[in-house]
């Protein structure tokens, strides 16, 4: 009876501990709540200072499409699909690109026109440039009320192709390559599931995996 009831009294030790470790996040969360931050854990948290503190990007545009069975051999068909293909190969494309002044300053404009890589590339492949130069733009820059002429170099891409964004030198001794999914991957299914567990219980985005090279 007695080995029962110290089992019960352990048990129950154990969901009031629980209890109160689980309300601590939600205090934290009322007692910021008038900072319009929430605080969801030590990960979430880095991940917010990682996008405040990252520079302005301009987002590619998706958008949801239905297709609906068209005949290949059409004429109509076969124009627009080679014409699209076309168009949308990878090669240095007129990208607008956000400009980050020093600190203190501002230019303007604040934004211009390269020629960046872009376009479509088959399975995990993406368009990356292979050839790159500096280009020499002016804008006027304003600092302390006064504004000067200048004259900035942006980096602007001159020859693209598609390829791996991860080489086989990127992965350590635990992974190996996959050229189908242009990815390190852990070499057997348990260090997999050791690198999952210690991504979730740590702020690691490399896991026991990409520990040690």
């Amino acid at each position: 009876m007695n080995v029962y009831l110290n089992g019960a009294i352990v048990i129950l030790q154990l969901v009031l501990l629980m209890s109160s470790v689980s309300s601590i996040p939600r205090k934290v969360q009322r007692k910021n709540k008038n900072n319009n931050i929430r605080f969801i854990g030590k990960r979430q948290l880095i991940a917010m200072e990682a996008l405040q503190s990252a520079p302005l990007v301009h987002k590619k545009f998706k958008t949801h499409v239905q297709p609906m069975e068209e005949s290949c051999q059409s004429v109509n068909f076969k124009n627009e699909f080679n014409s699209i293909r076309q168009r949308v190969k990878c090669e240095p494309r007129d990208t607008v690109v956000d400009l980050v002044p020093p600190l203190g300053a501002t230019l303007i404009p604040n934004a211009v026109i390269v020629k960046r890589c872009g376009g479509m590339c088959n399975g995990f492949k993406r368009c990356l440039p292979v050839q790159s130069q500096e280009k020499k733009m002016y804008v006027k820059t304003v600092r302390n009320s006064e504004i000067l002429c200048t004259s900035i170099t942006v980096l602007e891409d001159v020859k693209c192709r598609c390829s791996c964004v991860q080489s086989p030198k990127d992965c350590t001794h635990f992974q190996i390559y996959s050229k189908e999914t242009c990815s390190c991957n852990c070499k057997n299914k348990v260090k997999l599931f050791l690198n999952v567990i210690y991504v979730i219980t740590t702020t690691s985005s490399e896991g026991l995996c990409g520990l040690y090279r």
